[in-house]
């Protein structure tokens, strides 16, 4: 979380408006974060399909986790199908 420290009185007005930015700021923090995961999922693609194997994922996977909204992180996806897939190979 990123805090913005604001000087002023402490008024109601002068809250809000600190609220409004940390909001924004936060919101930006994710979408930036974001948008580095999804260079480094953009990344698996040079894999081959004998590597994807090896961390428990496919090509489609990866493909599909790049589809997710641009604001959404991809590797969240991509963790969950391998998790997912150890799970049930077990």
């Amino acid at each position: 979380m990123v805090d913005l420290v604001l000087t002023g009185t402490g008024t109601a007005s002068g809250l809000r408006v600190r609220a409004a930015l940390n909001m924004v700021a936060t919101k930006a923090t994710a979408v930036v974060r974001a948008l580095r995961a999804r260079h480094a999922v953009r990344g698996l693609c040079q894999y081959d399909e004998r590597m994807l194997k090896d961390i428990g994922l496919t090509y489609s996977d990866v493909s599909a986790a790049l589809d997710c909204p641009l604001g959404q992180d991809p590797s969240r996806h991509l963790s969950q199908v391998a998790a997912g897939r150890c799970r049930t190979t077990r």
